[in-house]
């Protein structure tokens, strides 16, 4: 039933240079994984916002990798002190039964001397469900890859592929988790009051009345 949504080749857009002062602000997300084995999930780390100029999608950097829940941890410090000033929400998700909430407060307190403002969100049991609102977003070209990121490839494998059961899909849903964030900001937008909507309408008629009065 989701055949008609896959996300195609010609729905990928990519940019080679970025200008990070187009970004106001970053969302960090982390999908993460129990093991570092080889044969378990990528860990999925993934910063992504808005461009303040064109209102598309930019993702600004990933990790795409298989690492144990302590490494997983390292490397989101790092690419959060990366961009730190920018960052403006880092979440992760709870699949990894607490481990990685465990080593990442761990490091950022032991090692590194910083207070992380990390946010849990709950696993959703249908990916597929998950990803599926976000879709139109590449169907109108506003989601851009680094052209030259290493994992590239690995990206859009899994995102040409999904949902395909014997594809990795890590980086989908690190990417729904992130989209997801720019749906919910939209929602709590406050919406056009019933008055000024009036004014508008009242302004629209006037000028009309106006314009067939001087034919």
């Amino acid at each position: 039933q989701y055949s008609d949504w896959f996300i195609k080749k010609e729905h990928l857009r990519y940019y080679d240079f970025l200008n990070i002062d187009d970004f106001d602000k970053l969302y960090m997300h982390c999908d993460t994984t129990h093991t570092g084995k080889q044969t378990s999930d990528f860990c999925c780390i993934m910063l992504i916002w808005e461009n303040r100029k064109d209102k598309n999608y930019y993702i600004i950097d990933f990790i795409l990798e298989k690492m144990d829940v302590e490494k997983q941890s390292r490397d989101a410090i790092n690419l959060y002190l990366k961009y730190h000033n920018r960052i403006k929400k880092l979440t992760y998700d709870e699949k990894s039964n607490n481990w990685f909430w465990f080593w990442i407060k761990k490091l950022a307190r032991e090692e590194y001397n910083i207070s992380l403002p990390i946010e849990e969100l709950k696993y959703p049991n249908d990916k597929v469900t998950h990803f599926t609102p976000h879709i139109p977003h590449f169907i109108a070209n506003r989601v851009y890859l680094p052209m030259n990121h290493k994992m590239l490839q690995e990206a859009e494998l899994e995102l040409l592929a999904f949902p395909t059961k014997w594809i990795h899909d890590d980086f989908v849903d690190g990417l729904s988790w992130c989209l997801d964030n720019f749906a919910i900001i939209k929602s709590n937008q406050p919406k056009q009051q019933p008055q000024q909507f009036f004014n508008r309408m009242t302004w629209q008629m006037e000028w009309w009345n106006k314009f067939w009065l001087l034919r």
